[in-house]
């Protein structure tokens, strides 16, 4: 015969009017989503006219992921990473992580994980990076995700400027084959640096133009941009106006 009953943790469960005799003894522990947690097993002999008890040494179903990252170097201070853990039957956990740190989910069912860890700067992702991590029954496991910056860099100077060209700012736009624009505008002699580019291939355009705005210099040239990957490139300027004496 088969006897149950359902008791609260610090509770003892107590069988009366047994059939003398040896039996198995069964603990599972479920939490509130009815998921056995914790389980144990132990054997007890009942003699007519005796209480006899028994103890169940439970043992811990869960086990403890913990979590941390690199290769976000170049992070800035508004840049916040969140973590996340989802089992192989896609039911997924979420915590906030600090760069230089790491953070644990305890209590885990044991299963593949698969890990992702994305940072973000107003609302946009720029470093991503995923990983798998296997949970097993009492154990702690850890995983480092190395990240991508999902974005590319664009460094842009120019040639070809005459001390005699009057060009004082120089605009530079790049044009994407996927639409995207972006436009800077630099003073002499400086660097227009491009950060958080999407992937793709650009157009370069740059103007020179004097104190009244006048196109006094342009040129033209092209570049691709790939995530995580800094790129230089130098656009070689034409005069648009020649002189007469």
């Amino acid at each position: 015969s088969t006897y149950s009953k359902t008791v609260s943790a610090g509770q003892t469960a107590a069988f009366e009017e047994l059939t003398p005799g040896s039996y198995a003894v069964v603990v599972k522990g479920s939490n509130d989503k009815n998921v056995v947690v914790y389980y144990g097993t132990a054997s007890a002999t009942v003699e007519a006219g005796k209480v006899s008890s028994v103890k169940v040494e439970l043992q811990d179903l869960l086990g403890k992921l913990t979590v941390d990252f690199s290769g976000a170097d170049r992070a800035g201070d508004g840049m916040s990473f969140t973590v996340e853990v989802k089992s192989s039957n896609g039911i997924s956990l979420s915590k906030p992580i600090v760069a230089g740190s790491s953070v644990s989910f305890e209590k885990l069912i044991p299963d593949t994980y698969g890990v992702t860890v994305k940072g973000s700067d107003d609302g946009k992702v720029v470093y991503l990076g995923t990983a798998s991590a296997v949970v097993e029954v009492g154990q702690t496991s850890s995983v480092t995700v190395q990240l991508q910056n999902q974005f590319g860099e664009l460094a842009v100077d120019f040639s070809g400027v005459d001390v005699d060209s009057n060009a004082k700012n120089f605009t530079v736009e790049l044009h994407g084959a996927r639409g995207y624009i972006y436009t800077t505008t630099v003073p002499s002699g400086q660097i227009a640096l491009f950060e958080r580019l999407i992937p793709d291939t650009y157009s370069i355009e740059v103007d020179g133009r004097d104190e009244q705005g006048k196109i006094m210099l342009h040129g033209t040239n092209s570049v691709d941009v790939a995530a995580g990957k800094p790129i230089a490139v130098t656009v070689e300027l034409q005069p648009q106006f020649g002189s007469l004496s």
